[in-house]
C-alpha cells in the first residue's frame, strides 16, 4: 500500500510492479532526476512504457482533488472504494481526495474481479468509486444492481459508449462520465450530480480549476494549476526532461467541442482515419461493436483495430479471445458502410491492455502484422 505524505517535501516514483525490472543504471539516474524536484510524484501515463515518466507536483494533485471534491460534494462522511492502481493518476487522485475531505478510502488491491469488487462495495457501504469502461461493462453483463449506499461513480480512462451508459443506469449505477488525463492530475471535465436525474447521456462540465480552449485543429488546450511540471524520457543512456506547458497552456491530442462550461469529447486525433479515401470515426464503430456485445451478452474481450493497409490506407480488423465471433461479425457488417466492414479476424490469448484496461493500439497493430 503506497502511503503519500502530502505535506512533505519528499518526492516519489510510482511504477507498475508488473513491469520488467528497471536496469540498475537506469534506476540510479532516475533517482537523481526525481530528487531535482521537491514535492513531486513521478508516474507513467496509462498507456506509456516505464521509460517515459510524468512529473506531477503534490500541489497540482491537491488542486485537482479539491475541485473534484467540490464537484462531487464530497465530505468526511463519504467512503471511497478504489479499484484503480495507485501507480496511475486515477487511483492516486482518489487518495488525494480522501486526504482533503477526510473521507475513508478503502483500496481494492487484488486483481480485478467484478464479483469481489461488488462484494467489497456492499460490505464497506461505499458511497463513491471510480471505474474504467471495461469495469462498467463487467457490472452490466453480470446484471449486478447498484448498491443503495453508492451515490456517484466517476467513469474515466476511456470513452464510455452510450449503450453501455444506458444499461448501467437501468441497473441503478450512478455514472458520471468524465474526461481527464495524467498531465492534468486526473479530471478536466465531469458530468454533474444533477445529470443523474435524467437517463440521457450527459455533457461534461469543465471543473473550476481548468480553463479549456481549442486550437485550429480542434484539439483541447488546457490551463490549470493541476498541470504537469515535466516529462522525463530515457534516450541515449540518459533521462531527458521535456517541458510541454508553454505560456501556461498544454496542447493535448484530444479533439472535441466546447459550449460555455460544457465539453464534448470526440476522440483523439488518431481516432479519425481514412479507409479507401473515406473519413471514418473509429469511436463510432467501437460503439456499434459494444452495442452488439451487450445485446448478445458476450463476456469475451473483443475489440476493433484500425490496421494499416497498403491498398486502403487502413482496414478494420476484429480481435477476440475466442474463435466464436461469426455472429458478431455478421451483425456488425450489417450495421456499417461497406468500407467499414471487418476485413480480418485475429484470435489472441489476451487483448493487449494497460493496467487501467486501456487498449494498447500500437501493440494491437504489431500483433496484426505478425499474423500476415
Amino acid at each position: 500500500m503506497i502511503k503519500i505524505n502530502w505535506q512533505s517535501a519528499e518526492s516519489h516514483l510510482l511504477l507498475n510492479p508488473r513491469l520488467p525490472v528497471i536496469k540498475p543504471s537506469l534506476w540510479e539516474t532516475g533517482k537523481m532526476l526525481i530528487n531535482k524536484f521537491e514535492r513531486h510524484i513521478w508516474l507513467t501515463t496509462s498507456g506509456s512504457s516505464q521509460q517515459k515518466l510524468v512529473a506531477l507536483s503534490k500541489d497540482a494533485l491537491l488542486a485537482s482533488a479539491q475541485a473534484v471534491n467540490h464537484h462531487l460534494q464530497a465530505t468526511s462522511m463519504d467512503i471511497w472504494i478504489n479499484p484503480l492502481p495507485l501507480f496511475h493518476v486515477g487511483g492516486l487522485a482518489i487518495q488525494a481526495r480522501g486526504y482533503l475531505s477526510g473521507a475513508a478510502v478503502d483500496t481494492f488491491a487484488a486483481k480485478w474481479s467484478v464479483r469481489h469488487f461488488y462484494e467489497m462495495l456492499i460490505a464497506k457501504k461505499g458511497t463513491l468509486t471510480a471505474l474504467v469502461p471495461t469495469q462498467v461493462y463487467d457490472l452490466v453483463v453480470n446484471k449486478l444492481p447498484a448498491p443503495k449506499s453508492l451515490r456517484a461513480v466517476i467513469v474515466g480512462g476511456g470513452a464510455l459508449q452510450g449503450s453501455l451508459y444506458t444499461q448501467a443506469r437501468e441497473l441503478g449505477w450512478p455514472l458520471l462520465p468524465s474526461y481527464g488525463l495524467t498531465e492534468c492530475s486526473s479530471q478536466v471535465a465531469t458530468a454533474s450530480l444533477h445529470s443523474l436525474s435524467t437517463p440521457q447521456f450527459p455533457l461534461l462540465e469543465i471543473l473550476p480549476h481548468v480553463q479549456v480552449k481549442t486550437n485550429e485543429k480542434g484539439c483541447f488546450c488546457l490551463s490549470s494549476p493541476a498541470l504537469l511540471t515535466a516529462y522525463a524520457s530515457f534516450k541515449a543512456g540518459e533521462w531527458q526532461l521535456i517541458y510541454p506547458v508553454a505560456e501556461g497552456w498544454l496542447v493535448t491530442e484530444d479533439v472535441g467541442t466546447l459550449h460555455q462550461n460544457l465539453l464534448k469529447l470526440k476522440g483523439r486525433k488518431g481516432d479519425f482515419i481514412k479507409i479507401g479515401g473515406e473519413n471514418v470515426e473509429v469511436g463510432r464503430l467501437e460503439e456499434i461493436l459494444e452495442g452488439i456485445k451487450l445485446e448478445q451478452g458476450i463476456h469475451t474481450d473483443m475489440v476493433l483495430g484500425a490496421i494499416p493497409d497498403e491498398r486502403l490506407g487502413n482496414a478494420i480488423h476484429l480481435f477476440s479471445t475466442t474463435p466464436l465471433v461469426q455472429s458478431v461479425q455478421t451483425l456488425y457488417d450489417q450495421r456499417v458502410l461497406p468500407f467499414e466492414r471487418i476485413r480480418k479476424v485475429h484470435i489472441l490469448q489476451a487483448i493487449p491492455r494497460s493496467p487501467l484496461k486501456k487498449l494498447l493500439r500500437g501493440e494491437l497493430i504489431r500483433l496484426a502484422s505478425q499474423s500476415y
